[in-house]
């Protein structure tokens, strides 16, 4: 019975270890400090240009620092072209730098980049929710900040513990009431 016990406990401490989850956390730094990282320290979830867009990196193709760029499958919002005829547009409020509100006549509001006003109408680009990966690559120099993805050791390891204590004390657990209920260990 006892080699029973410690074999499954052997198998459950394997299946634990094979399939412990890495915890993951992400720091930001400056481009002069993201040039010093190499390796597998280097994956850049996001950046900061200077001109303050955020661009952020695709689950499946991270960022990486080669050379004094960082290059990857960014995911970008896609823009869609707007045109609303002098004749709807109420009043336009700028709100930004480069970012202006349009209300029409019927009462919507719309959220336009760089409007340029032409005879009988006014275009801008709106910033829609559908997103498209493209290959990116930036110099350092152009970069304010950046965010990297690295794996936390100390949050792995304590839920790794507690999923391995969890696991231990089902399986412990188990066994002690199949050899009660089966009559104790004679």
């Amino acid at each position: 019975m006892r080699k029973r016990v410690v074999a499954v406990a052997t198998i459950c401490f394997m299946v634990v270890f094979d399939f412990s989850c890495m915890m993951y956390s992400v720091k930001k730094e400056s481009p002069e400090k993201a040039a010093l990282r190499r390796g597998s320290q280097n994956e850049v979830a996001a950046v900061m240009k200077k001109s303050k867009e955020y661009i952020e990196f695709s689950v499946s193709q991270r960022g990486r620092i080669v050379g004094d760029h960082i290059v990857g499958l960014a995911r970008l919002k896609i823009k869609k072209e707007l045109e609303i005829p002098r004749s709807q547009v109420l009043r336009i409020e700028k709100t930004g730098e480069n970012i202006e509100e349009v209300f029409t006549i019927d009462g919507k509001r719309y959220r336009l980049l760089r409007v340029v006003e032409s005879e009988n109408k006014f275009i801008g680009e709106m910033d829609t929710d559908v997103y498209q990966e493209t290959s990116v690559s930036m110099a350092l120099s152009d970069i304010e900040m950046v965010w990297f993805r690295a794996i936390d050791p100390l949050r792995t390891f304590l839920v790794n513990l507690g999923l391995l204590g969890a696991a231990a004390g089902i399986v412990f657990g188990g066994l002690i009431i199949i050899v009660v209920a089966s009559g104790g260990f004679d």
